[in-house]
């Protein structure tokens, strides 16, 4: 990792409500299956340490992926699936080949 300082700069653009999305993990009871997934979408949180602190009083000791959509997206129920882009703030996918720590 590096650190370099910058000039200040204004966004271009600046989500006042973000909406956050959490993947909570669960491992399977065999190894023949991956990974089994809880998936949340979170709106109206005040900042980032309370969404933080909902994921882990939900997180009952499964693994996550905590995620900040990159634009506005209406919620639309559960079957409708969501289409932002996602920037991870924390976690990782357990079922991803790269993930070692499973």
């Amino acid at each position: 990792m590096k650190a370099e300082p910058t000039v200040h700069s204004e966004e271009l653009e600046e989500l006042a409500h973000p909406v956050y999305r959490v993947n909570f993990w669960a491992k399977p009871l065999s190894a023949a299956f991956g990974w089994n997934l809880d998936a949340w979408v979170v709106f109206g949180a005040a900042d980032l340490d309370e969404v933080s602190q909902w994921v882990e009083d939900h997180a009952k000791g499964r693994r996550y992926e905590l995620f900040v959509e990159t634009v506005s997206q209406t919620y639309s129920g559960f079957e409708k699936p969501r289409t932002a882009s996602l920037v991870r703030l924390a976690g990782a996918n357990p079922n991803d080949p790269r993930f070692t720590d499973a």
